[in-house]
């Protein structure tokens, strides 16, 4: 809750005289980013009344997205025998539990339930992951409860071991009480929409409601690996452990929405009763390292925000991210690539590299991007593989963040 080379990425030619440059960003074994669908049936209020705030809560969806290079299986229950299951989100629009039966989630997909509601004091939203009551095969309570990621296979009576997170999706209310700017113009009489649409669907990825966020708690330290090494220091969480806390206010924002990337700002997971004021305050690198943190494959989309290429020199410069690696490569025919800057580690800011001797006749240079090792990681690999096909009932509850 807040209060008041991929083939697929597009490739940049310049012709020089007789020389040809290629300029291409690219991730090694990046997969399709996963996409978050905002389902919009239980907005009987019409809060999202324009295809403006749909636009704007779909860019904040896409955001997230594009950030996430997971692989989630899934989620039907005539693949199974004998399985059933209901999606249990809060419905935005009461606050209450509602139950969808066999709700179809496909491959890569993650689907959040959005509408508004009054809510008391200065609240401008609430946000988590849904829950599911279910019974059927063993497999079946697994693909819930995973989505074929182990290690976030557990039980409720085990959330103490969860690694991971890979939700069916969640809910977000926003307070239909209030005048929201949907712009990405910072407007300071009015909170800004994409600042707290960004910070409620972090809660539904798990920031703040996660097992593998509870379990990376200790005291009020957050000892997240990813997040220590964006910030220098390990950082503080809330008491209710639902948000980062106040001995680390700021963070390099992570360039998106008009906002330049590296720029100091407030740090998007706080709690703080401000943050969705001016300035407009978008995902920082402390907020992205922290999906990394609870499970998630991040891989920021890698790309030059700058190429100057020319006959005596070639420079380049792109945005990083602290858990992020970079290296420039090098081909003359588009078929063999070697590298050619240095293993290049993110800074949060924008990282720049100089090839000072091209070739005489043409260079072609790709940009990769590599995750650091900073992600816990666990033994149950083969976990799936080994449970015994049995019928069984689970059932987990929905989660919210509270001030």
């Amino acid at each position: 809750m807040i209060t008041e080379l991929s083939s697929k990425i597009p490739k940049n030619f310049r012709c020089l005289g007789s020389l040809l440059f290629l300029v291409a960003g690219s991730a090694v074994d990046q997969a399709q980013a996963i996409e978050i669908q905002i389902d919009y049936r239980f907005d009987t209020a019409n809060f999202f009344d324009t295809a403006e705030k749909k636009a704007a809560m779909e860019s904040v969806a896409k955001f997230w997205g594009s950030m996430l290079q997971d692989h989630l299986l899934q989620i039907d229950a005539s693949e199974f025998s004998q399985s059933s299951w209901a999606a249990v989100p809060l419905d935005p629009e009461s606050g209450e539990s509602t139950s969808i039966s066999n709700l179809v989630v496909p491959e890569d997909t993650i689907i959040v339930f959005v509408g508004s509601r009054s809510l008391a004091g200065s609240t401008l939203g609430i946000g988590g992951p849904g829950g599911f009551s279910a019974s059927g095969t063993s497999m079946w309570i697994s693909r819930l409860r995973s989505r074929g990621n182990p290690g976030a296979d557990y039980p409720a009576s085990a959330n103490d071991q969860k690694t991971d997170f890979a939700p069916w999706g969640g809910t977000i209310a926003f307070n239909r009480d209030r005048d929201f700017n949907f712009t990405s113009t910072a407007d300071s009489s009015r909170p800004n929409f994409i600042t707290i649409a960004l910070h409620e669907l972090g809660h539904v990825l798990g920031i703040g409601t996660a097992a593998s966020w509870d379990n990376l708690i200790s005291g009020t330290d957050f000892n997240g690996v990813a997040s220590a090494r964006s910030c220098g220091v390990t950082p503080s969480v809330t008491d209710n452990g639902g948000h980062f806390g106040e001995t680390l206010l700021t963070s390099p924002f992570f360039g998106s929405f008009q906002t330049e990337h590296g720029v100091v700002g407030p740090i998007l997971m706080r709690a703080a009763t401000t943050i969705g004021y001016s300035p407009l305050c978008v995902a920082t690198d402390l907020d992205v390292s922290a999906l990394v943190d609870i499970g998630w494959e991040v891989a920021p989309p890698a790309r030059f925000s700058n190429a100057i290429t020319n006959p005596t020199s070639a420079q380049f410069s792109w945005p990083s991210s602290s858990f992020m690696s970079y290296q420039i490569e090098h081909s003359e025919d588009l078929i063999t690539f070697s590298p050619l800057s240095p293993v290049i580690a993110g800074n949060k800011q924008i990282e720049s590299w100089t090839d000072a001797s091209p070739n005489d006749e043409k260079a072609f240079y790709r940009l990769v991007a590599t995750a650091l090792d900073v992600q816990t990681t666990t033994s149950t690999s083969n976990r799936q593989s080994q449970v015994k096909d049995s019928l069984q009932t689970a059932s987990e509850s929905p989660r919210t963040v509270t001030n």
